[in-house]
């Protein structure tokens, strides 16, 4: 089983002081509706293909989910898993998860997306550049650099300017 240190995405310019995010990625996902395809290449971002999941070791990373335990603060050094897929997907990509890995499921709560979606998002569901950016304010490390290709960028921090406030800097 690869570590995620020695998959070919990982490199000396991820291993940042900065939280880190792993996305395990539905490349069937329209690249038009695709929210974070421009972070490819970002620091602390880490691209993981979904059909090479058995390849991966999760272990020891906390696992973003809609049912996890809302999060008010987090390490710079955490690493997170997240799933970007549809929510039809993304349900079979969690049970393959737990099936194999006893992750601590995490959530962001308290932000409202601007994502026109469709119906079968969980109530508290972000798109993914919506919950990295989220991860990152509470990781203390604003990064509006997130937002660089974000069509809805204005929409959502209009739509969270009461929520996002000086104690998440």
């Amino acid at each position: 089983m690869e570590t995620l240190e020695n998959h070919k995405g990982f490199s000396a310019r991820s291993r940042t002081s900065s939280a880190r995010g792993f996305i395990l990625k539905d490349y069937k996902e329209s690249a038009k509706k695709c929210s974070i395809i421009s972070l490819k290449g970002k620091s602390g971002i880490d691209f993981l293909d979904r059909l090479k999941f058995d390849e991966y070791d999760f272990s020891g990373m906390l696992l973003l989910h809609p049912d996890g335990e809302p999060i008010i603060k987090i390490s710079k050094n955490e690493k997170i898993l997240l799933v970007d897929s549809n929510w039809r997907k993304a349900k079979r990509m969690y049970n393959r998860i737990e099936q194999k890995f006893n992750l601590p499921k995490i959530s962001v709560n308290g932000f409202k997306s601007a994502y026109p979606w469709k119906a079968g998002r969980p109530e508290n569901g972000l798109c993914s550049i919506e919950v990295l950016w989220t991860l990152k304010l509470i990781a203390g490390e604003r990064d509006d650099s997130l937002f660089e290709n974000y069509r809805w960028k204005k929409e959502f921090l209009e739509l969270n300017k009461n929520t996002i406030t000086a104690s998440h800097l």
